[in-house]
């Protein structure tokens, strides 16, 4: 694994962390993130983030140094979000769905899916060989890369998106809204 860029992510030890379940579109892979650690200190910045989304329904933020050339655009709906990365010249990297209930899963489904076949008709790079299946076990993130070469060389993308995903679902359940 590279080493991130974004201080505090990187390999867990075992048996810790939070249940999420990551699914790429583009390659219908889906990755089992139990075992995954995120310290408390490497989410810390992401909570001023999600704390704005989901009390004001949504936020355009830098993500936090070192990564404060990029951006995130945050939408919070009931019990989910959506969120995009934005790189350094403001195109998108990747869109993503975060779900942590059944009602929010159905709803941000809907919207997602809709979206990622609407990109992948205008790409038509994506992956979409057929429509998606909504991840079935709670909370899943899902995320779609854009044709971006930008977004290529980023192994540290996956682990903020990540981060994000626990920073608002663990934000929700404190009632940060």
């Amino acid at each position: 694994m590279a080493e991130s860029k974004f201080k505090g992510f990187g390999k867990p030890p075992e048996g810790t962390g939070h249940r999420l379940w990551h699914y790429t579109l583009n390659t219908a892979h889906i990755m089992d993130l139990r075992s995954k650690f995120y310290p408390p200190d490497s989410l810390k910045p992401l909570v001023p983030i999600a704390r704005r989304a989901l009390r004001e329904g949504a936020a355009v933020c830098p993500l936090p140094e070192p990564l404060d050339s990029y951006k995130v655009k945050l939408t919070a709906i009931d019990e989910a979000a959506v969120f995009d990365i934005y790189g350094a010249r403001d195109l998108i990297l990747t869109t993503n769905a975060l779900a942590w209930t059944e009602d929010g899963a159905a709803e941000c489904w809907e919207i997602f899916e809709r979206l990622y076949l609407k990109m992948s008709g205008e790409f038509g790079v994506l992956g979409a060989m057929r429509a998606p299946a909504m991840p079935e076990q709670l909370p899943w993130l899902a995320t779609f890369v854009l044709p971006n070469p930008e977004a290529m060389p980023l192994s540290w993308l996956a682990s903020v998106e990540q981060s994000l995903a626990v920073t608002i679902i663990e934000q929700s359940a404190q009632g940060a809204g």
